[in-house]
């Protein structure tokens, strides 16, 4: 594992722009509770902070008397740039908290987080077994209830009903509680398939396979071994999202395809099916869906690596939170903010829901291979492949 120092951030998230200036310019107005920082009074005798050599601490004027508050709201990871904000672990420095080792993990990929739990897959190395774990997010992730699952192991979709897993190289696709425990038998829902990616939602397990085709299986009472082929696309499938009524899923443009890299769709309740489909030019790697919104991470193509969204599934327009950014692997988002992986540089960025052109707002550094990312309300939580760890970074 690299050193911590590494990982720094390279902008400040969420902290008021003025804790990275000289205090003197600042005179701040804290968002959260109306209070002006200031520094302390400068000596007379020209010592430390007469000639701006060493900055005054940031102090809050009217200060708690009990303390909650830190007077140098610089470097309190209890109090990181505003009073109450909570660096969850990680450090403080000017201001803004620092990511953190969350979890040590050998090869981690995907990342969910529900109902107060992290679950990650891991493997997918030569010669290492892949699996599935969990912790809560509030840690500790010391030694993690782990489910081994052989080689191969890789497409994962979590949801507050439960895990499923599918392994193309084992050709199965399995479901087990969540917050199990560790080596819980699951149940499984499909074998002698090659499937690639997953997706849940109430009623159904939906996965892709290898063979380019989609299918649905009902993960209370199972299919029997003969899961409901939805639509046979183009292609070898990739990974899978669904919204209230269709399912979509990643082609990677191989040879012979007929598709230069597809987002491909189906409705959810369809049997052999014709799947629509848009031709993007580029490999998609991670589908995510938000609300009506599916957003997807690309590479290859006139613009290079991309993180992109539409609002009508394979159908409407697309839009685009960064381009020509190397190679972008994970993709999440919430109702105000998308976050994304470039595995290729290392870093971790983030947009407003809303769009931001092209100026993506980097908030960690330093990650080698950074794949799957995962939001809550008070985190982000990402994948660092080769660096064989789970990061975590308070929002």
């Amino acid at each position: 594992m690299r050193p911590s120092s590494a990982r720094r951030l390279s902008l400040a998230l969420g902290a008021p722009a003025a804790l990275v200036v000289a205090v003197s310019a600042c005179n701040a107005i804290l968002d959260n509770q109306e209070r002006t920082l200031r520094a302390e009074a400068e000596p007379d005798d020209g010592g430390p902070g007469a000639d701006g050599a060493d900055s005054p601490p940031l102090v809050v004027e009217d200060a708690p008397s009990d303390g909650a508050c830190s007077s140098d709201l610089r470097t309190d990871p209890k109090n990181c740039g505003r009073c109450g904000h909570d660096c969850l672990g990680g450090a403080c420095e000017l201001g803004a908290c620092q990511p953190f080792v969350f979890a040590n993990v050998v090869r981690p990929q995907q990342v969910f987080v529900v109902d107060g739990a992290l679950y990650f897959s891991d493997g997918l190395s030569t010669g290492a077994d892949g699996g599935v774990s969990w912790c809560p997010v509030e840690g500790p992730c010391v030694t993690p209830p782990r489910i081994p699952l052989g080689p191969g192991t890789s497409g994962l979709a979590v949801d507050a009903k439960g895990v499923a897993i599918v392994a193309p190289t084992a050709g199965f696709v399995y479901t087990y509680a969540l917050r199990f425990p560790a080596g819980a038998t699951g149940q499984l829902r499909v074998s002698g398939v090659e499937p690639v990616g997953v997706a849940l939602d109430a009623t159904n397990i939906y996965f892709s396979t290898a063979a380019g085709a989609v299918f649905r299986c009902d993960r209370s009472g199972g299919c029997a071994n003969t899961p409901t082929r939805i639509a046979n696309g183009t292609g070898r499938g990739g990974h899978v999202a669904v919204d209230a009524t269709n399912v979509y899923w990643a082609s990677d443009g191989s040879s012979g395809s007929g598709c230069d890299g597809c987002l491909q769709g189906a409705p959810k309740d369809a049997a052999d099916a014709t799947a629509s489909s848009v031709s993007l030019g580029r490999r998609p790697q991670t589908l995510f869906m938000n609300g009506t919104r599916l957003f997807w991470t690309g590479t290859g193509g006139a613009y290079g690596g991309e993180v992109s969204w539409r609002d009508e599934g394979v159908g409407g327009n697309e839009f685009f939170y960064a381009r020509q950014v190397g190679r972008p692997w994970g993709v999440t988002a919430d109702a105000a903010e998308v976050f994304f992986t470039i595995a290729s540089d290392g870093t971790v960025r983030r947009c407003p829901r809303a769009g931001c052109g092209s100026a993506s707002e980097t908030i960690a550094t330093g990650q080698t291979e950074a794949r799957g990312v995962a939001v809550d309300d008070r985190a982000v939580y990402w994948a660092s492949f080769a660096d064989n760890v789970i990061m975590k970074l308070a929002r």
